[in-house]
Order: C-alpha cells, then structure tokens, then sequence
C-alpha cells in the first residue's frame, strides 16, 4: 500500500504514515475524441475541428440548449464560457470525471460519501487482510504528536479472532484507498461546499484544495473549477 500512495503521489513516512494523500486522475482528458458522428455534428455546427471532447460535448449542449447554432455571437471556449458565465452548468453535465485519492482517512471518506453523487470503488475499511496491518494518515502540523501516539496504540494493539471486530478497533484516522468518479460538476458543488472553513474539518479541507489543484491542471476544467484559496486548513 505504501508504495500505491507513492505512485499517487503522495508521500509516507516510515513506511507507515502518510503525510500527503495521492490524488490523481485515472484518464487524460487531453486525449479523449468525440466520435465520428460527433465529429459531424460539430462541423455542421461550425465548431472548431480541433476541439476537444470537453469543448465539443459543452459547446453541443450550449446549441442544443438555446437552440442557436446559427445565431450564436462566438464560438469554441468563447461560447462555451459565456453560457457558464449566465449560470448554465448543466451544459457540463456530460463530463465525467474519475480521480484516485490514496491514502485518505476513513473519518473523510465518510464526508466525501455522504454527498451521494458519485460512483466509488474501495478498499473496504475492516474485513480485508490490507487492514490487519494498516497505514494512517498523519497530515498537518501536529503530524509528530500523531505519530507518538499512534506508537502506543500499535504497541498495545492485539489482534482478535474475528478480523473484522479486531480492525474495526483502529483508529478512523488509518488510510483508505478510492477510486471516486462523479460529473466534473458535482466535484465543483463538492468543493464549494467542502472548501470554506466554516463546518469544514481541516483534513477534508486539506484533501479538496488537492482535488481542486489536480483537476485545474486540465485546462478546460479551469472554466468549472475555481482555484481555491491559498490558506493552511490548520490555522
């Protein structure tokens, strides 16, 4: 596990403790074609040829929409972002987009879930043989008292029988492994919701400002996610 979170980039101290998540996109945006017919339509559009699936999919949605394909003022991203700057999302709303987030705590997988809006694949947080002997997660800056105290509890920890009761014993704190997908619009009503610090936990707060800064090295995904706030959650 210590060498996925790596991969992921993220980074583990000790072979044990990771002090920063990996998160990553699991496609490369840049590289994915509208098909062939498509491709069609957005010539009979008048949309610019080297488009890509993104620009292609919004710029449809946008004509389909307002049903102005001919009367439109612009075209490509112009179009595009001056339809989101009315406040039409939904022309997004085709876009789907998958991230890895290794090494997360449990406690945040909880808060990520409970939004409802995504399609997630997991490492289960108890009955797997990956937990008998878990990593944790130990961000910010009182990540040196974390660890000392995560000493004793390993060394007084005693496995019990039935490995499901015995790892659900760890604290919430062990790290978690996802494949997490959802509309690139949802993650934007994530992280507005997640970012601010108000109701906000600090590790959650810490994880989307990386979610946010991963997603926003896709160009076109700059038009959707804003560039989050350059603030310590711990302060």
């Amino acid at each position: 596990m210590t060498r996925a979170v790596v991969i992921a980039g993220g980074e583990v101290l000790q072979e044990r403790y990771v002090t920063r998540p990996g998160v990553f996109l699991c496609h490369q945006p840049e590289a994915e074609r509208p098909s062939l017919t498509l491709q069609e339509l957005s010539r009979h559009w008048g949309m610019p040829a080297d488009a890509s699936l993104f620009q292609t999919l919004a710029e449809s949605s946008a004509i389909l929409t307002f049903m102005n394909p001919d009367s439109r003022q612009s075209r490509g991203p112009e179009y595009v972002n001056s339809v989101l700057q009315k406040g039409h999302y939904s022309i997004l709303g085709q876009t789907f987009v998958s991230l890895g987030l290794f090494g997360i705590p449990l406690e945040i997988v909880i808060e990520l879930l409970s939004h409802g809006l995504d399609s997630t694949a997991r490492l289960t947080s108890s009955n797997v043989k990956a937990m008998d002997d878990p990593l944790f997660c130990v961000f910010g800056p009182h990540s040196n008292q974390q660890i000392e105290l995560l000493e004793k509890i390993l060394e007084v920890h005693q496995p019990l029988a039935h490995r499901e009761i015995s790892n659900s014993m760890w604290p919430s704190n062990r790290a978690v492994f996802l494949i997490m997908g959802m509309r690139l619009i949802d993650w934007q009503k994530l992280l507005l919701k997640r970012l601010p610090k108000t109701g906000n936990e600090a590790s959650l707060r810490y994880l989307c400002q990386l979610i946010c800064a991963k997603l926003r090295e896709v160009t076109d995904y700059q038009a959707v996610i804003a560039a989050a706030e350059e603030v310590d959650p711990w302060q």
